[in-house]
């Protein structure tokens, strides 16, 4: 078996590699954003609530201004944290890991 790459070759395969990593990118930030609101605690709603994502051309930022928010996750010398935003990350990094192995076994 022979196959001969040329440079428009690379250059056709790097553009949809490319296109695909920000696809997945957009896909990876929207399971985080979506499993944020769903293990934040809930005791008004407003936590839940204030989560907000936006996207630019270099990267997608997810954040909440809801002024106790780090309090809830991290804790506090009162509290114990609840670590809902690691717990948000590793579930939407496992759900990722799993679609990119189904792809992958197609």
């Amino acid at each position: 078996m022979r196959f001969k790459l040329d440079k428009n070759g690379v250059a056709s395969y790097e553009l949809r590699l490319l296109k695909r990593m920000e696809e997945a990118k957009k896909i990876l930030a929207a399971d985080i954003f979506e499993d944020l609101k769903l293990f934040s605690p809930v005791r008004t709603g407003k936590l839940r609530s204030s989560y907000t994502i936006a996207a630019n051309a270099r990267s997608i930022e997810i954040s909440n201004d809801c002024g106790y928010c780090q309090y809830v996750n991290n804790g506090t010398v009162y509290q114990a944290g609840q670590h809902f935003v690691e717990r948000a990350i590793v579930d939407a990094l496992a759900k990722f890991q799993r679609k990119g192995k189904e792809i992958s076994n197609k």
